[in-house]
């Protein structure tokens, strides 16, 4: 019964491409006289889905002789970004637009076809941190109506826009397993880590004046706190896709791991730092900017020692990070260790300094910073950065100089 369903679909799908191949015809006609674009963006998940947006507007002036249609790919992962892409870019007719960009895959015409990823290049959202693009702000933005419904909604947590908060954020896998359950996403377990190691981190930044936001639409774990200024917002009853945005958007800065919810922030000029990143994605990962970030360190199992930086950039020449299930690490006899709360903390506290302005690097950090890179790039070409060197955090290079051996 399965198979007799299964091959059904691909006949009426295939008999549904042929019916509509004059259409495709027709396209293509045009497309001789007028270049036409069908644009995909990825709005399933929220880190592609603002990059590829924001990304566009900065190559805009390359693509201004084309006449581009454009349309969001289901499920859509939040409402409001929706609505704000939409504000700055002509969609209509999304299902009958997706549709029809299946017909042009069936046939492989890739002539009317523009890759809405190539936008999504992590440079593309962080090169307005360079002094030469500051005055560059974000395409998307809030009404004056969205922003007093802002204002209003997080009365409902005790704030106001006077007060100060930070959104903190954990990567898990409930979000993925939930949308695309059919998937296979355990390649982005590495990512992961526990909320409650950012307990101690978020005491501190409570006591430094901040209401500290757990920020999530699904999560794995409730995050456990006495402190009425931590709000575990992922499991409150007042999240919304709105809240999702405007409390990113709006915080003093980000506090959390490599994950797509941390695009917000970046891409609405707020200070991101992160936590728990993995050593192989240093030169293209998000966080390139002028913020710090901590990572996470290999333990051989054999041995019990951790794993210095030469060893780890020996080990990552031949990773592809897309097969780094349980498997590998099992494999190679290794193991991944989280970030602990007491390291996550003594970032917090050198984040606060650097905040309030009261942090000055020492000569020492400086040191060792330049020395960490120094091997680095023994490996990795320094082309591949970009302006912005990455920043560890000298807290936690301090605490890690074995990786320096």
């Amino acid at each position: 019964m399965n198979i007799i369903k299964k091959y059904s679909k691909i006949f009426i799908k295939t008999f549904i491409c042929i019916i509509l191949y004059p259409v495709v015809l027709l396209f293509e006609i045009i497309n001789q006289y007028k270049t036409i674009k069908f644009i995909e963006i990825d709005s399933s998940r929220m880190g592609n889905f603002l990059c590829i947006v924001e990304g566009y507007f900065i190559k805009k002036n390359s693509l201004k002789n084309m006449k581009l249609i454009f349309f969001f790919r289901f499920p859509i992962c939040n409402t409001q970004i929706e609505k704000m892409a939409k504000r700055i870019l002509n969609v209509k007719f999304n299902r009958l637009i997706n549709y029809f960009y299946k017909v042009l895959l069936f046939w492989k015409k890739n002539d009317l076809i523009y890759r809405g990823n190539s936008f999504s290049t992590s440079v593309l959202c962080v090169n307005r941190q360079y002094p030469e693009l500051k005055s560059i702000k974000p395409n998307v933005y809030f009404t004056n109506s969205e922003k007093d419904k802002g204002s209003k909604l997080i009365e409902q947590f005790g704030l106001t826009n006077q007060d100060k908060w930070i959104c903190i954020h954990n990567r898990d896998s409930s979000y993925l397993n939930k949308i695309f359950p059919k998937n296979d996403w355990s390649y982005h377990l590495f990512r992961n880590f526990s909320v409650q190691s950012l307990s101690s981190a978020a005491n501190f930044f409570a006591s430094k004046g901040y209401y500290v936001l757990r920020m999530g639409s699904v999560v794995d774990e409730k995050f456990i706190t006495n402190n009425d200024k931590i709000i575990d917002y992922a499991n409150s009853k007042f999240r919304s896709d709105f809240l999702d945005v405007y409390l990113l958007a709006n915080c003093n800065f980000f506090f959390g791991s490599d994950s797509g919810v941390g695009i917000i922030p970046l891409t609405f000029q707020k200070p991101c730092y992160g936590i728990n990143h993995f050593y192989t994605l240093f030169h293209r990962s998000r966080w390139l900017h002028p913020w710090s970030f901590t990572f996470k360190r290999l333990k051989n199992l054999d041995t019990g020692k951790l794993l210095s930086l030469k060893e780890t950039m020996n080990l990552s020449n031949n990773i592809n990070i897309f097969n780094l299930n349980k498997n590998f690490f099992i494999k190679n006899k290794l193991e991944l260790l989280d970030n602990s709360e007491e390291e996550i903390k003594s970032f917090a506290i050198e984040i606060d300094k650097e905040m309030s302005g009261n942090y000055v690097e020492s000569k020492e950090d400086t040191k060792i910073q330049e020395e960490f890179w120094k091997i680095y790039f023994q490996y990795i070409n320094k082309n591949e950065i970009s302006k912005t060197l990455p920043r560890i955090s000298p807290s936690f290079l301090r605490s890690n100089l074995d990786l320096l051996n």
